[in-house]
């Protein structure tokens, strides 16, 4: 009684110290990469599954792309060509607004600007201004900017301290007795545009991200960031601010005594919740291209109004490669900055942006503790499926109440309460069933005359995957025997056939285990294996294929031995076909075997067969062949097997493409067109063909048969509805 005790005792602590851990993962006291991994990947599945994946008509992308780049020049443009850029869209298409996802810090000194300083006092004073205000690209961009919608970006610094330019006055101030009191993002410094430009701006944002996570994906953004006590926006805020007229922002704040948070941000007639830091996730509204793009290139040329852009809000940015604005998103590796910015503007529109709110911790906190408990304490409902049934029960509930709070814009933590489940759950199934050992010894017993002791292993620790019961499934059989066996076994004594046999079928069975296979039987000189069985395997054509290069490769290392042993040198054929065969545990209640069954598995045995026939060490079904289009093959025939009505394709894999010479995947290629036109009964283009193949490759038995085919088809052609199949009538 006493060691009952100090077991469930025992089992309580170390419940209770897993709990523990994730309580004070979420309180921030430890950090657990693992953890934040996990959650980081729940918010992105959460993400791609709810997208609306649609188009967003009312932000336009104004793209710097390849083709801009080509026809008006390499970046960085002239500020005048930028000033002619914003000009037409305000003027001509009628654009909302303009935005710049980008910074303008520096002067714009062209050669021609250069060369008019060290001219200009030979030149009249009226042709000098003339030229210094032709050449001054600032101040034209200046001009084009003023009185209109236009909104500039800029980048605070949070690890620098050199400040570049002046930032525009910021939209509100804080207090200096709350400074200290809120969370906000506090750069050091910042690189602005040129003042001239700034003032000229009708507004202007930030477009760097100091929220990025640590997997460097942009999920959140901050809408606004605080320098000397000022309250500077995003440049997506900035341009919904001019587009929606509301230049007044307030942060919303909560105070409690001497405790002070932020829970959103206010334009006008605008609410947006946010966390503590005024950051939102983005609500990406699918991959790239989810808002129009226009090239730049095409609103600089365009003769007339383009509709497209009419009363939209324009950002202007780039996708070409070399101008590295890519982003990493939830929803695509490569992601124009840009797009960020307009999925940005797009959900603040709509209300669509998502947060972790303030009062969020103390939530999931209580959630953790709660689910621990009830975990814990729930073995003493004795029945395991109630147990589990609970458990289960338990995970759904938190999983629909956090999918009903991620569609009301709020973005709870998943992971850790469904980790912490499970978590639980599998240390008190490995604490409370020690009988599974049991199970995997049964387990390693049963199927170590078969498959690899690895597979094993893995068979004991997911025994649902798996069926001893006949079922019908997708699976790659291989069968092997060695040519002309009979004469060989007749030059041996029976103890060195026995040792050249060990010898041989030992590498065998390693490679085919190394590959994933399952030995199905010996039989003399032959072996018969398959893939997909007991354990699933997608690529089990692939993994057959490789057993089979493999084997063959092993062959001739074998010979060598062989040879210097006075034993003969032997060869091997090789058939392999792919399809639906019965698998399971067969035979009598004296003996039972786990084996497969079905036309799949004879039409591969009759592969085998053929490979004498063509000269070849592997022949492959026509469905292995579909499996694996990567594999340069060579068409050998269309034939009609012993036993088959139906005729079938047989192929030699030659190789992987990538790793093949260029003559053979050219005389691959060749003999396939041959192949054609021997079934179009072109008979003098075939023997042109072979001829060439002979003479680049080499004679082989292959060549042979078709070139005696051909010549006996010339003096008897085939009958009027022949189809090019040849009939074996051997096995």
């Amino acid at each position: 009684m006493s060691l009952l005790f100090t077991k469930k005792f025992i089992r309580l602590i170390l419940s209770f110290m897993i709990l523990a851990v994730f309580l004070l993962h979420a309180t921030g006291k430890i950090q657990i990469e693992l953890f934040d991994a996990l959650e980081r990947f729940s918010y992105d599945l959460r993400l791609e599954n709810t997208a609306p994946n649609t188009v967003d008509p009312r932000v336009v992308i104004v793209d710097i792309d390849e083709y801009s780049l080509q026809t008006i020049g390499q970046w960085p443009w002239n500020r005048d060509v930028i000033g002619k850029l914003t000009r037409r869209l305000t003027d001509i298409h009628h654009a909302k607004t303009v935005s710049f996802d980008m910074v303008f810090a520096e002067e714009n000194i062209s050669d021609g600007k250069i060369l008019l300083d060290e001219v200009k006092d030979y030149l009249p004073i009226k042709q000098r201004q003339y030229w210094q205000q032709r050449l001054d690209y600032d101040q034209i961009f200046t001009a084009d900017i003023i009185n209109r919608p236009v909104v500039l970006g800029y980048v605070f610094n949070q690890n620098e301290n050199q400040a570049i330019n002046s930032l525009p006055n910021p939209v509100t101030r804080i207090a200096p007795s709350t400074r200290k009191q809120i969370n906000l993002v506090k750069p050091k410094s910042y690189t602005s545009n040129l003042l001239t430009l700034q003032q000229a701006a009708a507004h202007s944002g930030f477009f760097d991200n100091p929220a990025v996570d640590a997997d460097g994906i942009y999920r959140k953004v901050p809408l606004v960031q605080m320098y000397n006590g000022g309250i500077y926006p995003s440049l997506a805020l900035a341009t919904v601010q001019i587009a929606t007229d509301s230049l007044k922002l307030k942060l919303n704040l909560q105070r409690q005594d001497e405790y002070v948070s932020i829970e959103g941000v206010s334009l006008s007639d605008i609410y947006i919740p946010t966390d503590e830091s005024t950051n939102v996730y983005v609500p990406y509204r699918g991959r790239q291209k989810s808002f129009p793009y226009i090239s730049a290139s095409e609103v600089l040329n365009s003769p007339k109004a383009i509709p497209l852009l009419e009363d939209k809000i324009v950002l202007i940015g780039t996708t070409a490669p070399g101008l590295l604005d890519l982003r990493s998103t939830p929803l695509q590796k490569n992601y124009p900055g840009v797009e960020v910015h307009a999925n940005l503007v797009s959900g603040i529109l709509d209300g669509t942006t998502r947060h972790h709110p303030s009062y969020a911790l103390a939530q999931e906190v209580i959630t953790l503790f709660l689910i621990g408990l009830i975990v814990i304490f729930s073995p003493v409902l004795k029945h395991p499926i109630k147990h589990l049934s609970l458990v289960f029960i338990l995970a759904i509930s938190y999983i629909t109440l956090n999918i009903y709070a991620w569609y009301n814009g709020l973005v709870l933590h998943l992971a850790d309460p469904i980790l912490l489940i499970f978590s639980l759950i599998a240390f008190q199934t490995s604490w409370g069933f020690l009988v599974e050992s049991r199970a995997k010894r049964h387990l390693a017993r049963l199927f170590s005359q078969y498959i690899p002791k690895e597979l094993v292993n893995e068979m004991a620790e997911s025994p649902d995957t798996f069926a001893l019961d006949g079922e019908s499934r997708e699976m790659t059989v291989l069968f092997t025997d060695i040519r002309g066996f009979t004469s060989i076994s007749e030059s041996l004594q029976p103890k060195e056939l026995s040792q050249l046999m060990n010898e041989y079928l030992t590498p065998m069975t390693e490679i085919i285990h190394r590959h994933h296979g399952t030995i199905d039987k010996y039989m003399g000189d032959a072996i018969m294996a398959f893939w997909g069985a007991p354990l699933l395997d997608e690529s089990h054509s692939y993994n057959a294929l490789h057993a089979a290069e493999d084997m063959i490769t092993a062959l001739e290392r074998l010979n060598q031995r062989f040879k210097q042993k006075g034993w003969p040198e032997i060869e091997i054929g090789i058939g392999l076909n792919t399809g639906m065969m019965d698998v399971g545990n067969m035979g009598s209640e004296f003996r039972m075997a786990y084996t497969v069954l079905g036309d799949s598995v004879n039409l591969g045995s009759r592969l085998e067969g053929l490979t004498k026939n063509y000269g070849v060490s592997t022949i492959i079904g026509e469905e292995t062949r579909a499996k694996i289009p990567d594999i340069q093959c060579r068409e050998l025939d269309r034939v009609k097997v012993k036993g088959k009505d139906r005729p079938v394709s047989i192929f030699e894999p030659v190789g992987h493409s990538d790793l093949l010479s260029t003559t053979e995947i050219r005389n691959t290629k060749q003999f396939n067109e041959m192949l054609l036109r021997y079934r179009a009964q072109d008979w003098p283009g075939c023997l042109e063909i072979l001829s060439l193949l002979i003479k680049e490759d080499r004679p082989c038995k292959l060549y042979k048969i078709y070139l005696d085919r051909i010549r006996a088809y010339q003096k008897v052609p085939p009958p009027l509805k022949w189809d090019g199949v040849f009939v074996h009538t051997s096995k």
